[in-house]
């Protein structure tokens, strides 16, 4: 298909890293109604597809800019995960219909940059996470 503008905004701070990967299992759905993108500042954005209406912000802290963003849905549940330049990985449970965000939890795996990418096997959803560590 074809790629064409439908909206357009500006952010006050430059983007590092931007998904739009649709939730849901399987083929429940075909387009994302999100997308998500970190900031320099360090903090998260969620939009509205396709009126990029602001639906959350969510300051991470620390010193350290996110480097990969992703909407995935392991065994049923929505997450949104986010990958640090330092090798830390936020997770948060998303819901879907408000962007809400809640469960967040931090952890190590690695101490370098990592991207994140969704795949599936066996018909189940999976992260893989490439950085200094295999």
């Amino acid at each position: 298909g074809a790629v064409g503008e439908v909206k357009r905004t500006e952010s006050a701070q430059e983007i590092a890293c931007l998904n739009v990967s649709p939730l849901g299992d399987g083929a429940e759905r075909e387009e994302s109604s999100m997308v998500v993108a970190g900031l320099w500042d360090k903090s998260l954005v969620i939009l509205r597809l396709p009126t990029l209406e602001k639906l959350t912000a969510e300051h991470l802290g620390g010193e350290v800019i996110p480097r990969s963003v992703l909407f995935v849905t392991l065994e049923g549940v929505d997450y949104l995960l986010c990958a640090l330049g330092d090798g830390y990985l936020f997770s948060f449970c998303i819901d879907s219909a408000t962007a809400g965000l809640s469960d967040k939890k931090k952890i190590s795996l690695g101490t370098q940059p990592m991207i994140l990418s969704k795949f599936t096997s066996k018909s189940s959803a999976h992260v893989f996470a490439a950085s200094d560590r295999p």
